[in-house]
C-alpha cells in the first residue's frame, strides 16, 4: 500500500517534470530514475528497466557517457539487468561503471569494491569465471585496504575464488 502510494506521488513529479520542463529536462530524467529505484524495490525489473533506459536516454543526451554522473545510472541498470538475469547486458554497463569508477579521482575504494563485487557475481553467473576471479580478487584486495580481510564476507569471496578455481581445473582435465 505504502508502494502504491509513493508510486503515485512519482508519477505525479513525473508528469509535472515533462509539462513544466519538458521531456528531456535533466529533472525529468531524475524523475524516471526514482521510478525505476522504486520499481526494482519491488522486483519489478521489467518496468524498472523501462524507467532507467528513459532516465538513461536523457542523461546520455544531457552529459555525454564520460560525465560521472552516469555512473549510477550505469549501475542501476546493471543491478536491474542482473535481477532479469540477463547477464551479458549486465556486465557491459557494470563494465562501464567499473572503468568510470577506476579513471575517477572522485571515487573512493570502498566503492569500487562494492561495484567489483557486484560485477564480479554478474561475470560468474554468465559462466566468465576467469574474470570472474580476477574481480573477485580485486574485491579482497579493496577489502584488505579497509581492515575487513578476517569479515565474514571475505571468507566468502574467498571460498568463491577457490570454488571458482576448482571448476576450471576440473573442466581443464
Amino acid at each position: 500500500e505504502k508502494y502504491e502510494e509513493g508510486m503515485e506521488f512519482l508519477q505525479k513529479a513525473l508528469e509535472m517534470s515533462k509539462v513544466i520542463l519538458g521531456e528531456t529536462h535533466i529533472e525529468t530524467g531524475g524523475c524516471y530514475a526514482n521510478i525505476s529505484n522504486a520499481l526494482f524495490t519491488q522486483k519489478k525489473y521489467e518496468e524498472a528497466l523501462e524507467y532507467i533506459l528513459k532516465a538513461l536516454d536523457i542523461y546520455l543526451a544531457t552529459y555525454g557517457e564520460k560525465h560521472p554522473f552516469l555512473n549510477t545510472i550505469f549501475q542501476n541498470t546493471a543491478d536491474i539487468y542482473v535481477g532479469l538475469e540477463r547477464y551479458p547486458e549486465a556486465i557491459t554497463f557494470y563494465r562501464k561503471c567499473y572503468q568510470m569508477l577506476k579513471d575517477s579521482n572522485l571515487s573512493d575504494a570502498s566503492a569500487v569494491g562494492f561495484l567489483t563485487c557486484r560485477f564480479a557475481k554478474a561475470l560468474e553467473l554468465n559462466g566468465e569465471k576467469e574474470e570472474a576471479i580476477e574481480k573477485y580478487k580485486e574485491v579482497l584486495e579493496y577489502a584488505k585496504e579497509f581492515g575487513a580481510a578476517n569479515s565474514e564476507f571475505i571468507k566468502e569471496i574467498e571460498q568463491t575464488v577457490s570454488d571458482l578455481e576448482a571448476k576450471i581445473t576440473k573442466l581443464s582435465q
